[in-house]
């Protein structure tokens, strides 16, 4: 599989992360059924988004645009994006099934504790990786600031109210799918190019022989 086509399911996946995000917090909002069935599809949001933000930086590596603290700054999303997953899955799949008062003592202990360093990462991580697509210039920094606000307000969800959550995660999943749109039409562009890769010296052959 080419790098292109690579990174085209990398968008796909970021689209559907977008998706997912949006239909969590409309069943949040009792827009769409609160249930078991429904319940368990919250941590594919975080999921499909790994690979989303790998695609974003993988694109943003190969065209040169990301150095050392970016890649930390990837790093840092990406481990912090991981706990979402887990605490998403705790929260919408094995919390509802528990008594109010064993999830309270479970928050109020260790587990609580577990969940505010994986917000306190993915804060950091995101603010990081939100630099860097601002600095990369490959994506619409409106996209880029939709992604770094709306996923910080996520991130500090516990000390916001609903509303202020529930339009953080509108807007990340605005910023996410457009900057999905636009990777996945680049790459597109790349493939209408025979024989064209993602290194620069070979594109640069490419033109010189099309000449």
């Amino acid at each position: 599989m080419t790098t292109p086509a690579l990174l085209r399911l990398t968008a796909l996946a970021g689209l559907t992360s977008a998706l997912v995000l949006v239909f969590n917090f409309l069943r949040r909002a009792q827009v769409v059924p609160d249930v078991p069935a429904t319940q368990a599809l919250a941590p594919f949001a975080a999921t499909f988004g790994l690979i989303a933000v790998t695609g974003l930086f993988m694109w943003h590596r190969q065209e040169g645009r990301v150095g050392t603290a970016g890649t930390a700054g990837y790093a840092t999303n990406l481990f912090g994006l991981t706990g979402i997953v887990g605490i998403e899955y705790i929260a919408n799949v094995i919390f509802p099934r528990l008594d109010d008062a064993v999830v309270d003592k479970l928050v109020a202990g260790p587990a609580g504790t577990v969940f505010l360093v994986i917000s306190v990462v993915f804060l950091i991580g995101v603010l990081a990786f939100a630099n860097v697509l601002l600095r990369g210039g490959l994506v619409p920094r409106a996209a880029a600031v939709l992604y770094g606000t709306g996923f910080a307000t996520i991130a500090l969800r516990t000390l916001l109210p609903d509303a202020a959550v529930a339009a953080g995660g509108f807007a990340a999943a605005a910023g996410l799918a457009l900057m999905s749109l636009t990777l996945h039409r680049r790459m597109g562009t790349a493939r209408a190019v025979p024989g064209q890769t993602n290194d620069r010296t070979d594109r640069t052959i490419v033109l010189n022989t099309a000449r």
